[in-house]
């Protein structure tokens, strides 16, 4: 495996510290619960993972955002503005780059956060599915926490990766308010969401959810393996926004039990956790179905294990994010330090396929549940979500 592919999935793993406080809950403008169709048939796995019915237009552009900087890193000096490099996947006329928006918007918007030294093309098919099912999805490569990163990624940077997020946010809505732009009309911004991956799911919960760093027009959130211990019921106690986290019980990076798990029992209803057996953690990624099959990688963090073991991030010690992100103040606790990781023996995982195939089902029908304009869409996404896809033999839900 080249140095390079390895990189590309270096997770952060650094041991974090979080905690608690208490307010009156603020309610998300979306829906705060989904409501099964009784009347109606739920979807099934091929209607949830199926294209659906608009072509994919695709923008790759360059966004500077010059109200903030960046911290000096890796020899750099630090900026006084936060350059972005950003893929777009929306519904389009026509499948191409650049291509005029469809019709029938305005359509809802994703930002999404890609996990520790990866980028915004961490999962294109993420995006193109939710694209072709009528989102806008808006992924950019974080500054420092990027492969690309001069002096190698850190997540020191963390704490501005939220505002990141809402720095997309904020252009793509432009963008639709700009006749020269092919998205011209066709971003809602009654309708947002949130998504992302490890550190990138950190920032989703810390966009969602943190007391200062916090979007308020996010409506419905998810993450994937999030890393996430330290993050302790006050931080989660003013904010209610609708929560789906997916998380593998086999995960050799996040252990399950310490961050998707933990995540579920301190979260403000309503938080749905979808547990998948044998489940990894680099199998959220694209690059993961490269290796598929392959001999030595039956369990794919296999190759996530080796990256760290390359680039190191494995145990060293991090930033203290603890306290760069508010400690005990923000709701924060300790990390218990428990957590194992890369052990010896991974055993099998689950297909990386696989595993995709239910990310894609899972994320299009919890955000079709909360921020669908048909009602009767809602309820047939939500009766797939709570009643159809836990039936598969490999997929736990756990909803409150």
């Amino acid at each position: 495996m080249s140095r390079s592919l390895a990189r590309v999935l270096l997770i952060s793993t650094c041991c974090f510290f979080v905690a608690c406080g208490g307010a009156s809950t603020e309610a998300p403008r979306a829906p705060n619960a989904c409501t099964p169709d009784s009347a109606g048939a739920p979807w099934t796995f091929d209607d949830a993972t199926s294209p659906g019915p608009y072509a994919v237009g695709t923008m790759a552009i360059t966004l500077v955002d010059s109200s903030r900087g960046t911290v000096a890193h890796g020899g750099e000096p630090a900026k006084t503005d936060r350059t972005l490099d950003v893929w777009i996947w929306y519904p389009a006329e026509s499948a191409g780059a650049n291509t005029p928006a469809a019709s029938g918007g305005p359509f809802p918007i994703v930002g999404y956060s890609h996990g520790f030294s990866s980028t915004a093309q961490e999962n294109p098919g993420l995006g193109a599915h939710l694209a072709s099912h009528g989102y806008i999805m808006v992924a950019p490569s974080f500054p420092l926490s990027n492969i690309h990163t001069i002096g190698g990624p850190t997540s020191v940077d963390i704490p501005n990766q939220p505002g990141d997020i809402s720095f997309v946010i904020d252009s793509i809505l432009a963008m639709s308010g700009n006749v020269a732009s092919p998205l011209h009309g066709a971003a809602d911004p009654e309708r947002i969401a949130a998504a992302g991956l490890s550190m990138g799911g950190m920032t989703t919960l810390l966009t969602t959810f943190h007391p200062t760093l916090r979007d308020p027009r996010i409506d419905v959130a998810v993450t994937f393996a999030p890393a996430s211990e330290i993050f302790g019921e006050g931080m989660y106690a003013t904010v209610n926004t609708p929560l789906l986290v997916l998380h593998g019980d086999a995960d050799a990076i996040l252990e399950y039990r310490f961050h998707g798990l933990l995540v579920s029992q301190r979260a403000q209803a309503p938080v749905s956790l979808l547990t998948l057996r044998r489940g990894t953690h680099t199998g959220f990624t694209a690059i993961s179905t490269v290796f598929e099959g392959t001999q030595g990688y039956e369990h794919i963090d296999t190759l996530g294990c080796q990256g760290l073991g390359i680039f190191g991030g494995g145990g060293g010690p991090g930033p203290d994010l603890y306290t760069l992100l508010g400690g005990a103040d923000a709701g924060l606790v300790m990390a218990s330090g428990e957590a194992a990781f890369c052990p010896p023996d991974l055993g099998v995982g689950m297909s990386p396929t696989r595993q995709l195939a239910i990310t894609n089902a899972a994320t299009l029908a919890f955000l079709d549940s909360y921020l669908s304009n048909d009602v009767t869409v809602r309820g047939r996404a939500c009766a797939f979500s709570e009643r159809a896809l836990p039936r598969a033999d490999d997929i736990t839900l756990t909803r409150r």
